[in-house]
């Protein structure tokens, strides 16, 4: 039975890790809906996209123009969170109190530098994003995404450690 919990964990846990990052992102960049029509808040490209409501109500075609960044954003999330954990030395994984903080700390950091990089191809003008390190507000909207997925992290290597042991 243990071998077949541990077999099911990188797929089960890959989903719900992504399912998560993707939840984090809508609550944290939602699409805006005013009298105009919605305008979508976490994108890349030279200007925001407006939708109008009957295309967010629509057939998920017309609506996946509109998400695809957000499902993009939250594979890079969830492939620096399991970059991490698959990293995590073996004996690392034996204490616990270890494993959950520096599983998080690793992916916190390494979240910021992908925000970073991002950042930074804005700025020269490679492409046009959302950046976290222009404004204050930003900061604190990113890390209300970073700081929850960076500990998801460790509660995912906690998982892995306990179905190593």
């Amino acid at each position: 039975m243990l071998r077949f919990r541990s077999v099911l964990y990188w797929p089960v846990s890959v989903a719900l890790y992504w399912c998560c990052a993707c939840w984090f992102l809508y609550r944290v960049f939602p699409i805006f809906v005013d009298g105009a029509g919605g305008v979508v808040s976490f994108y890349w490209g030279h200007r925001p996209l407006s939708v109008r409501s009957a295309d967010l109500l629509g057939p998920l075609r017309v609506r996946a123009h509109f998400l695809y960044q957000y499902w993009v954003a939250a594979a890079v999330i969830t492939l620096v969170g399991f970059a991490v954990i698959a990293s995590l030395p073996g004996d690392w994984r034996r204490k616990y109190s270890r494993t959950f903080w520096l599983s998080s700390a690793m992916t916190l950091v390494g979240l910021l530098l992908v925000v970073a990089v991002s950042d930074l191809g804005t700025a020269l003008n490679l492409w046009r994003g959302p950046e976290m390190y222009n404004q204050m507000h930003n900061v604190f909207a990113f890390l209300k995404l970073l700081v929850p997925m960076s500990l998801l992290t460790g509660i995912m290597a906690l998982a892995r450690g306990s179905l190593k042991a």
